[in-house]
């Protein structure tokens, strides 16, 4: 497992990006009328298979994040770091996988003849079905940083999850009464 965690992850983000440049998106204040042209203009099996690539994209790259939270769930007193990382991600994975469901369904609405107000209302739930998903992969990213150790944005120090700052190894700067298998194996 210690070759194919990152590997999927190396995998499954180009896949994701491959699968989003296929598909593309109508444009974020896009009125009904470009709505209702973007619509008319999108093919609808190009646009399938652009999302259906994103979501195998998303599932790899999870299936890497699986294998950094188990890796996170090993690290002395902190496994709760790795159960929100892991739920960051998988809120990540279900609210992308839901905006593209919702997008699609804005393209097969607007191919069947619903007028620019409806295409409209939809675009607007559409924006919004993802808008956890960035707060749910801050949460992820935050807590597999802190596992590792990494830089800390000035702004962000001493707050939040944020503040849990981890030795190379893995261990705990605070409290070094808890012994590591890395740092201290068994004697």
């Amino acid at each position: 497992m210690e070759r194919v965690g990152p590997a999927t992850g190396i995998i499954g983000v180009t896949v994701l990006l491959i699968g989003y440049s296929i598909h593309g998106y109508p444009p974020m204040n896009a009125t009904g009328s470009q709505l209702v042209s973007w619509t008319q203009s999108t093919d609808p099996a190009v646009f399938s298979l652009g999302i259906y690539l994103e979501a195998v994209g998303i599932v790899l790259f999870l299936v890497s994040f699986t294998w950094l939270c188990a890796q996170l769930w090993e690290t002395p007193s902190r496994p709760w770091l790795a159960a929100a990382a892991f739920g960051g991600a998988l809120l990540w994975g279900g609210s992308s996988m839901l905006e593209n469901a919702t997008f699609a369904a804005l393209l097969s609405a607007g191919r069947n003849g619903v007028d620019s107000h409806g295409l409209a209302a939809l675009h607007a739930v559409a924006l919004n079905v993802g808008s956890p998903a960035g707060v749910a992969m801050g949460l992820a990213s935050d807590c597999n940083r802190a596992r590792l150790g990494g830089p800390q944005p000035a702004r962000d120090r001493g707050r939040g999850l944020r503040s849990f700052r981890l030795d190379s190894c893995g261990c705990s700067t605070k409290p070094r009464s808890v012994a590591c298998r890395t740092c201290q194996p068994a004697r």
